[in-house]
């Protein structure tokens, strides 16, 4: 087992295929694998993945990881991800003095990479590549302030492959934050 990066909560990474994962001990393979073995031992469509899963699932890391968290995700179709806003964030350092406000650019940024881990847990062997292609309609209802916990629910709209199309929001305590259309490159 020293051989093998811990994977979330019990899942390892499979050290000779590192695209499929074992799970509670057992091999238990691609993603999608993943997801239904979830789904048969714990009743649910889908689980959460932490930090540790979503960085070996995203190339970004701090500070430009922007995802904490994956709640609920099933492939093909929705992701619903979280992110906590702190004050020791670097951006809200200068973003802006006296005043800490989480940049439109940026809640535009988490929720592609919550559309990239969706892409990624969409595809058997798992994404080798996620491009934003498109931003539209972004529209920014209140500022994201230190403290806040910012609620990335993403859905599939219509996929092409290796285009996809997602409709997002961002919620904070139920209220709707941040809206976006975005398209995607993923294969």
């Amino acid at each position: 087992a020293s051989a093998m990066a811990t994977f979330g909560a019990g899942w390892l990474r499979n050290p000779a295929n590192p695209w499929s994962y074992i799970g509670g001990g057992q091999l238990i393979g691609s993603a999608l694998e993943v997801f239904a073995h979830a789904s048969a031992t714990r009743g649910k469509p889908a689980f959460g993945l932490d930090h540790t899963v979503i960085e070996q699932i995203l190339p970004h890391r701090y500070p430009f990881l922007l995802i904490d968290r994956v709640l609920e995700a099933v492939p093909h179709e929705h992701i619903v991800a979280i992110k906590n806003v702190s004050m020791s964030d670097p951006t809200l350092q200068g973003h802006f003095p006296g005043n800490p406000v989480m940049p439109g650019v940026l809640i535009v940024e988490a929720i592609a990479q919550a559309a990239a881990v969706l892409g990624h847990l969409s595809y058997e062997q798992g994404l080798t590549q996620c491009l934003l292609t498109e931003v539209t309609s972004a529209r920014f209802r209140r500022p994201v302030v230190p403290g806040d916990v910012m609620r990335f629910e993403v859905q599939v709209l219509k996929r092409r492959p290796p285009f996809f199309w997602f409709d997002a929001k961002c919620l904070i305590d139920g209220e709707v934050t941040a809206e976006v259309k975005i398209s995607a490159f993923i294969k």
